[in-house]
């Protein structure tokens, strides 16, 4: 047997447009993805039959958990290991709209091509990695990407320069397909707006400098039926953010801010109020090992 032990990181999106409902029911996405400095650890082993363990964070144990399928889906392609043991410390909130379910199995890939004698190439990796999850593919390598298809369709982007963000969540998780239920015709756009953002990220612009781009089309159907959503991005606003915004699908919202002292008084000042928030800065790789 051998292990590694990961961590993983989590992402926000910068941007994010939904484009249209495609045939094959999946919605046409652009996003811009960004990798940040929260992250949950994993230590994976080979043994002869796979488990998974979670003593924290509340995700699920067993064949539920992606790891436990991505797994599966690195033995059957290649025919190796038997098994893998994988014991997950979670730090990343569940149902937050920050990918940490999908950050865990790319990891989980990774971690398994790292210990495997003959690994894979590097382009199956991130088929496995698509096949598992419309996210899972963007945390093979992480940093900074622009999105399209499902999202698994992927341009490394420069990352921006000085990215200082506040991440705040209100008591509440939110499911992805009740998020798309509640879209309406205006939700829906042309992408053009994560295009200027990647345009302004291949120009070499900063946080502050992106902060006209920011955008989600699920914010305004996820706010009206979920008001803690609204009055999380309003709180980091207060708190001094430049632009506040929602990730993903929610419920986890972010706040870009000018420098790192100013992010942290702001997470510290949300945290008196009962607000769940950390300061976390760009990163730019979706996973790193630890030993």
């Amino acid at each position: 047997m051998g292990g590694v032990q990961l961590r993983s990181w989590c992402k926000v999106n910068l941007c994010l447009e939904i484009l249209e409902r495609r045939d094959d029911g999946f919605h046409e996405l652009r996003t811009v993805f960004q990798s940040v400095s929260l992250g949950d650890t994993l230590s994976i082993e080979t043994a002869a039959s796979t488990a998974v363990t979670v003593p924290e964070g509340g995700a699920p144990e067993g064949p539920a958990n992606l790891c436990w399928q991505a797994i599966e889906a690195y033995r059957e392609r290649r025919g190796w290991p038997a098994g893998a043991r994988v014991q997950l410390h979670k730090r990343v909130p569940s149902g937050a709209g920050l990918g940490g379910g999908s950050s865990n199995a790319a990891a989980t890939l990774c971690g398994l091509a790292e210990l495997d004698d003959d690994p894979p190439s590097a382009e199956t990796i991130r088929e496995l990695a698509a096949g598992l999850g419309s996210d899972v593919a963007f945390f093979v390598a992480g940093g900074t990407a622009l999105g399209s298809g499902r999202g698994e369709e992927l341009q490394a982007l420069p990352g921006p320069r000085d990215l200082h963000l506040v991440l705040a969540r209100p008591e509440l998780s939110i499911g992805t397909a009740e998020a798309y239920g509640l879209l309406a015709a205006g939700d829906f756009s042309d992408g053009s707006r994560t295009l200027a953002m990647a345009d302004a990220l291949r120009r070499g612009a900063g946080g502050d400098e992106i902060a006209e781009h920011v955008h989600n089309a699920f914010t305004r159907a996820v706010a009206g039926r979920w008001p803690a959503v609204a009055e999380t991005i309003e709180a980091l606003s207060e708190a001094g953010a430049i632009r506040a915004e929602m990730s993903g699908s929610g419920s986890v919202c972010f706040g870009l801010f000018g420098d790192a002292e100013t992010a942290a008084a702001a997470a510290n000042e949300l945290r008196r109020q009962d607000v769940w928030a950390t300061a976390v800065r760009g990163v730019a790789t979706g996973w790193d090992r630890l030993s």
